[in-house]
């Protein structure tokens, strides 16, 4: 086991499963039924936005407890939040990039045009 693997919380790692569920679930139900009005789909797919709520409530408390680590340690200076904010930065960078452009060869794949505002979606 190594050390990452020790650092764990059971209940953190199970709310992140329950909110990939819910969001899985719920984009599901939009692409298989996307014009239905049933109300178990309504439910669905509010269950879905929880599901992202709980994504940004676990995101903040994880990256909160960093903080209050670093406020304790005294580690504050402007290079302590300059490094903080590069980890964040190139952990969630390169998946948003991935993400980014496998959606960009899915429309191409399917035949259709980019809109005009994918440059938006670059830094």
């Amino acid at each position: 086991m190594n050390a990452t693997q020790n650092n764990r919380v059971f209940g953190l790692d199970f709310l992140r499963s329950v909110a990939i569920f819910l969001v899985v679930i719920s984009h599901a139900s939009l692409l298989a039924f996307p014009n239905s009005k049933n109300p178990i789909f309504t439910v669905i797919r509010i269950l879905g936005a929880i599901g992202v709520d709980l994504f940004f409530v676990l995101s903040g408390f994880l990256i909160g407890g960093i903080l209050l680590k670093k406020i304790e340690l005294y580690k504050t200076g402007k290079n302590d939040l300059i490094s903080f904010w590069k980890r964040r930065w190139f952990r969630t960078l390169p998946n948003y990039f991935l993400v980014l452009f496998l959606n960009i060869l899915i429309f191409l794949f399917l035949g259709k045009d980019l809109p005009k505002s994918i440059v938006l979606y670059f830094p």
